[in-house]
């Protein structure tokens, strides 16, 4: 029987301090799912304009718990090198990571067990716990818990997804400039597989502890700017995607809360 493959695309910038725990907590992770599951791994690290700390760490970490693949880029942009490291994974699941935060041992099994019983899903980690320059704990829900009009408003998800390569490969990552008129390039992602009729399923008892900067993406955009034009937003997508979602009693604008 052929194995599971699941391909982690791993982005870098500047993260050179930070980079040799993240790798662990990926190894980690990966030697859990293996125990437990029959799944092979490929890790493809994609350096976007690195600074020389970053690629020297990176290039010298011993990658031998997984496939690996390296390039280096020059888009200046991390959805652009999502699509660069997806351009390379050949494995049946992709699951994208951030070259300073950290994951829970049992992320990558739980978010397989997910996926497998949700073919199609889109797969997010059940917490977020943020630490460094801010911090709180977020727990996540199910799309069947929001009503998908919340996109026009609000980032329901994160940028943390695993799903199957073939889904993800009919779709690309925009270029969202961080002084521009557009916020994250995965919120449109997200409302753009919503739009292909795509539900959202949470790994139960999976964390993501994401590293907080003070001149983040994330802290220095913020949620107050829209996102590009994505076919969630065309009428009759949104009449059917809205009516077709059957909510549960939950707070039909909100899947996540703050704990």
């Amino acid at each position: 029987m052929t194995s599971i493959k699941i391909s982690i695309v791993l982005n870098l910038h500047h993260e050179g301090p930070y980079i040799r725990r993240t790798l662990r907590s990926l190894r980690d992770a990966v030697y859990y799912t293996r125990a437990k599951k029959e799944a092979e791994f490929e890790l493809i690290v994609v350096q976007d304009r690195p600074d020389s700390l970053t690629t020297a760490v990176a290039d010298k970490f011993d990658f031998s718990f997984a496939e690996h693949k390296s390039i280096t880029v020059n888009n200046g942009s991390l959805g652009l090198s999502r699509n660069s490291g997806l351009i390379l994974a050949t494995g049946d699941y992709v699951c994208f990571a951030d070259g300073d935060d950290l994951i829970s041992f049992n992320y990558f099994s739980s978010c397989l067990e997910t996926a497998q019983a949700h073919p199609g899903a889109a797969i997010f980690p059940e917490y977020l716990y943020a630490f460094g320059a801010k911090c709180h704990l977020t727990r996540y829900y199910n799309s069947d818990t929001f009503n998908p009009r919340a996109f026009f408003d609000i980032h329901p998800y994160i940028s943390r997804i695993f799903m199957q390569r073939d889904i993800l490969n009919r779709h690309e990552y925009l270029e969202t400039p961080r002084n521009g008129l557009y916020a994250f390039e995965d919120w449109h992602m997200n409302a753009t597989l919503a739009a292909d009729g795509c539900a959202f399923k949470i790994a139960r008892d999976s964390w993501l502890f994401y590293r907080q900067h003070s001149q983040s993406n994330m802290a220095t955009t913020g949620q107050s700017k829209i996102i590009p034009f994505t076919p969630s937003f065309l009428p009759s997508v949104y009449r059917e995607i809205s009516a077709a979602r059957t909510l549960q009693p939950r707070d039909e604008f909100s899947n996540s809360e703050i704990l």
